[in-house]
């Protein structure tokens, strides 16, 4: 029950007919029961009018709402697994970050925060191989702690499209087999992903995109080998 309604209880000098079993001044338990029916919705009220003591309304509720708090908090501890397991698999960037982004707004529901340190520290760790040297990057150039979680998404999606046009060239679909971090000077980082294509007869083409990353804004420029 609201902290509220028992304040009003022990103010009104009723509190004694929620606690005593027996021998309760017939006055205080009405007034007792009249204000407990006065915190709550009136479907709930149906539910406990068949009882005439304050004190087994009283107990009623208190079992009611401990059972809610029990459901809430199997479905926090389900949510925070399925938080946990999370991985980014065969999806975008953008659709992976709306997955977790769809678990944190039902936790946030059932009154739990996940604070953007979190937040962040789950998708750097969650993502494929290809992500690793901009993860890296980002690691090191910037503070994890400290970066929203939309402005980590966005670095990752800058990173994911801008190295997508690398691999579809000659119009074929192209493949990311590889990245590592190739130089870092001046807040920028240089970044070697390995991409591997048909052409149009079908022939399989190995190539490097040079990724330049502006960590600051996270602007990129690409340039192909």
């Amino acid at each position: 029950m609201p902290y509220f309604t028992c304040y009003k209880l022990h103010k009104q000098g009723v509190w004694e007919a929620i606690e005593a079993a027996v021998n309760v001044d017939p006055k205080k338990n009405s007034l007792a029961i009249a204000y407990l029916y006065q915190a709550i919705p009136e479907e709930l009220v149906l539910q406990v009018a068949q009882f005439e003591r304050a004190k087994e309304v009283w107990d009623a509720l208190k079992a009611r709402f401990v059972g809610v708090d029990r459901v809430q908090d199997a479905k926090l501890g389900s949510l925070e697994t399925k938080f946990e397991s999370l991985k980014m698999e065969a999806e975008s960037m953008e659709d992976f970050a709306g997955r977790i982004s769809a678990i944190v707004s039902k936790a946030n529901s059932l009154g739990a925060v996940y604070e953007d340190k979190k937040l962040v520290r789950k998708l750097l760790g969650s993502v494929p191989d290809r992500f690793l040297p901009i993860v890296a990057s980002i690691e090191q150039f910037a503070d994890v702690d400290t970066m929203l979680f939309q402005e980590t998404i966005g670095r990752l999606r800058t990173f994911e499209e801008r190295i997508r046009p690398a691999g579809k060239s000659q119009g074929s679909k192209g493949e990311i087999v590889g990245a590592e971090v190739a130089g870092m000077a001046g807040g920028k980082v240089l970044i070697m992903v390995r991409l591997q294509i048909n052409n149009i007869n079908g022939a399989r083409i190995k190539y490097n995109a040079f990724v330049v990353m502006h960590l600051d804004t996270a602007r990129l420029n690409v340039q192909q080998d």
